[in-house]
């Protein structure tokens, strides 16, 4: 690993583990010692941050990629939750962990990063491809559903769902509002939902 690696992390072991294993490996104690350094800009780097040092982690993560986009950052935390670390790779991070994982396979994470590959923990990616299932699962059910419609009946959907109000919808189909109305209400009902909004989210 060729890469500058900075570590923030409250786990001994771990710091001291990679400090032996790059010369170029540097132990920081808060990010606010790091961030203001201009040598750290604009420079491919690693960073390893432990999430009980970090005040607020989404925007630390902000600060950093704002301050250098070619940060790759792997965040570290004793438990790891999918919710949070969704988040958290949306923001930019290469890699999300837990604390206690192996020296060995730190390391190797560590190498995926620096070579332009993200790194997540097993569980993660299983989740990961089990809400993906659900996801296709319900287009899926969502596509079915819409063979339902009649013709009328989708058009005045996709106008309702670009936010378009009944009489907007009404003057574009050249019908009225009442029918509008009674086309809608069709449409909730074959597609067994309540609301505009769903019905955006449905056909987006």
């Amino acid at each position: 690993m060729s890469t500058p690696l900075y570590i923030l992390c409250t786990t001994l072991e771990t710091r001291q583990y990679l400090y032996q294993s790059s010369e170029k490996t540097t132990i920081i104690n808060t990010l606010e010692e790091f961030i203001p350094e201009d040598k750290h800009s604009n420079k491919k780097i690693l960073l390893i941050l432990h999430t009980a040092k970090l005040s607020n982690t989404q925007e630390s993560i902000k600060s950093i990629l704002n301050f250098n986009p070619h940060a790759l950052i792997m965040i570290v935390e004793k438990e790891p939750k999918f919710a949070l670390g969704s988040d958290y790779l949306k923001l930019g991070i290469k890699g999300y962990a837990n604390t206690l994982m192996s020296k060995e396979h730190l390391l190797q994470a560590l190498n995926l990063i620096d070579n332009g590959n993200v790194w997540l923990y097993p569980e993660f990616v299983t989740q990961m491809i089990s809400n993906m299932s659900v996801k296709e699962e319900k287009k899926a059910q969502n596509i079915e559903a819409l063979t339902h419609l009649t013709d009328s009946e989708k058009n005045i959907a996709r106008l309702v769902a670009k936010g378009k109000t009944n009489k907007e919808v009404a003057i574009e189909c050249k019908i009225t509002e009442r029918t509008v109305k009674a086309h809608l209400s069709s449409v909730f009902k074959k597609l067994d939902i309540s609301d505009r909004l769903t019905l955006a989210l449905l056909l987006k």
